[in-house]
């Protein structure tokens, strides 16, 4: 069975909680029941429109959310949301906010207009830890993809990493395809992940936070995978961590149009 045909979300509904099969019944009073000591067949006597399934269906559900939060809400080296910055500046910005709807698109919305895409402001640091990018103040696109993630993070909002893929002809490697990088945010109360980019907006660019429409900002560039990455590419850190400055990391002037890749790589 799939949980998703028996958990529901709608915004009217007990506040947009996950409820069952449109009933006023959420997952989280059945896990509570569960936690009280009630037993399965007690549920259903007290709850006659329930049945074993849609209990099944909630465990499931509790199951795919831990295994969301252990794998996308961690801190490590370089989304090391742990930092007392990082917490503060997300409490911050998110203290008048209720809703991880609310809360993730403030925070999206800070990041992509309150930090600079370091090419867009003409700087020259390379920055990559989270904290980094929020200490220096600016960063290229996977450099705010880990301040975004690790705000998300710090509030207890699951956000990863998605990295599309163009052409680029004056790239080191042979096959000239480069990456951009960029978020992918679970919602909880809608049930399901977004993908948002806090590269920057600039003319020709205008990225937007959108729970029903991807409003990316490079639309026509093609996704390197369907997959949400709990942690960046371990090659991108290593380039970051590698060129000190940004020309190093770009040896010419990075003002063409970024190509689309015509066809996913083998």
């Amino acid at each position: 069975m799939n949980y998703k045909d028996y958990i529901t979300i709608e915004p009217g509904k007990r506040s947009g909680k996950p409820c069952i099969r449109g009933l006023r019944i959420t997952v989280y009073d059945v896990l509570e029941y569960l936690a009280s000591g009630m037993t399965e067949a007690e549920i259903l006597a007290d709850f006659p429109d329930l049945t074993a399934l849609d209990i099944r269906a909630c465990l499931d559900f509790a199951a795919n959310r831990e295994r969301i939060a252990e794998s996308y809400l961690r801190s490590d080296a370089v989304i090391d949301w742990l930092k007392p910055s990082i917490v503060c500046a997300a409490r911050e910005i998110t203290a008048a906010l209720n809703s991880d709807v609310e809360k993730a698109k403030a925070l999206f919305e800070w990041v992509r207009d309150r930090i600079p895409h370091t090419n867009d402001a003409g700087r020259e640091e390379v920055t990559c830890t989270a904290s980094e990018v929020l200490s220096v103040g600016t960063g290229i696109c996977y450099a705010k993809a880990h301040l975004l993630a690790a705000l998300l993070r710090a509030i207890g909002i699951p956000a990863g990493f998605c990295y599309q893929v163009y052409y680029e002809d004056l790239h080191i490697s042979q096959s000239k395809m480069a990456l951009h990088g960029l978020n992918g945010i679970y919602l909880e109360s809608l049930g399901r992940w977004i993908r948002v980019d806090a590269r920057g907006n600039k003319a020709g660019v205008s990225a937007q936070f959108d729970t029903e429409t991807e409003r990316l900002a490079f639309p026509e560039l093609e996704f390197l995978d369907n997959r949400i990455y709990a942690a960046p590419l371990s090659n991108v850190v290593q380039a970051l961590r590698t060129w000190p400055t940004k020309t190093s990391l770009w040896p010419q002037p990075y003002l063409k149009k970024q190509r689309p890749l015509r066809s996913r790589p083998s």
